[in-house]
């Protein structure tokens, strides 16, 4: 969550695609939504029981409707836009826009690769920035989520896994 607070915090008013996808990043990273899902999100989307909001979606890829509390971030996001949801970007621009978000917030930790070509274990080492894309963002909401405490269960059925097998490789 300080990665996250660290990108949420810097300010990108004079570029409005860095923004965008900033604001995107953050509202995956505390919704766990694929991109598919937080794509179309609109204030249609946003309900509210006992005076708790959250976002109410059916997802793309399973069809099933997920209940996501609505996170002070998203509030901020909302208040920024008009009480709108960020206009969606292709996803190769965020993808691209975020490796320099990531560099501007510093997360310039190293982090190794490893992949095995010609039966050989080749490990090569980059900047955390370098490696941030969409799906980032849905990774860390679901191990931020359990180092938090929250039930897998729970966590499951926010992100919308189907299976626990699945959902332990995040």
């Amino acid at each position: 969550m300080d990665e996250i607070l660290s990108i949420k915090k810097i300010n990108y008013s004079v570029s409005p695609d860095l923004d965008v996808a900033r604001d995107l990043f953050v509202i995956a990273a505390v919704t766990g939504l694929r991109v598919s899902d937080y794509k179309k999100l609109t204030t249609s989307n946003i309900k509210v029981h006992n005076g708790t909001k959250y976002l109410k979606i059916k997802t793309q890829k399973t069809g099933k409707i997920v209940n996501i509390p609505l996170h002070s971030y998203i509030l901020e996001i909302l208040k920024k836009r008009n009480d709108q949801f960020p206009e969606m970007i292709p996803e190769q621009k965020i993808n691209k826009a975020l490796k320099s978000i990531g560099k501007k917030a510093k997360l310039n930790q190293e982090v190794i690769i490893e992949r095995t070509v010609g039966g050989d274990l080749i490990k090569t080492p980059f900047k955390k920035h370098q490696l941030i894309t969409n799906h980032t963002a849905r990774r860390s909401f679901c191990t931020n989520a359990y180092k938090a405490g929250m039930p897998v269960f729970d966590i499951m059925a926010v992100s919308g896994h189907t299976s626990e097998k699945v959902f332990y490789n995040y």
